[in-house]
């Protein structure tokens, strides 16, 4: 049984309003996303408009358990940073504040010693 996501379906619900303000840089390829839709190897670890490359993204991987099957890439919006995240084996795309001042809990966390 798979359990059967769409990239692009994922990125867009992820960056949501921030599309035209994004940028991506594709760091690798799996075997599965050279499959499904090759990103230009020019562009291989060169920031880029999210919204002109979005399209090689429209492809369906198995995000369950397993390999990763998708590209390895960072999203920059003006709030957040994106990166696929894998754990035991299951894929997903998962996010970090963009800048540090959006970071309440560490000085809520402050360990004095």
């Amino acid at each position: 049984m798979t359990d059967d996501s769409n990239m692009k379906e994922d990125i867009l619900e992820e960056v949501k309003t921030e599309l035209d303000t994004a940028i991506i840089m594709v760091t690798s390829e799996s075997d599965v996303s050279k499959k499904n839709r090759k990103f230009p190897k020019e562009l291989i670890n060169k920031p880029v408009m999210l919204k002109d490359v979005i399209d090689y993204f429209d492809y369906n991987f198995d995000s369950g358990y397993g390999g990763q099957e998708c590209h390895d890439f960072y999203i920059w919006t003006k709030s957040k940073v994106f990166f696929i995240y894998e754990y035991d084996g299951s894929t997903s795309i998962s996010s970090v504040p963009r800048n540090s001042e959006n970071i309440t809990e560490a000085k809520e966390n402050e360990i004095r010693i």
